[in-house]
């Protein structure tokens, strides 16, 4: 059986909290620990297929809040439909850039 015959199975779990008479123990705990991920990952565990999809969650993250704030403005200045109509604008000329 593949988990009974691994080391990585047997090992303690990770300590992730720490005071600060524990630091210099905990990180070197922590090195050790995730040597074992780079064994079963490879070497570059934040690979750049991760890092994108980070970014791209960070970009979706400030752009949602952006907006948020731009509707509950438009909505709080009775200009909803002005606000509406900047969005579509920007849908369709973003659109045919793409076809073009």
């Amino acid at each position: 059986d593949f988990a009974d015959g691994s080391d990585i199975w047997q090992q303690s779990s990770i300590t992730l909290c720490m005071n600060s008479d524990q630091q210099q123990s905990i990180i070197e705990h922590l090195t050790y620990k995730f040597d074992y991920i780079k064994q079963i990952q490879g070497a570059e565990v934040y690979s750049s297929t991760l890092q994108e999809v980070n970014s791209t969650r960070q970009k979706y993250g400030r752009a949602q809040g952006i907006m948020k704030k731009a509707l509950d403005m438009a909505i709080a200045t009775n200009s909803y439909d002005e606000f509406i109509g900047i969005c579509h604008r920007f849908i369709l000329d973003k659109q045919e850039n793409q076809t073009s």
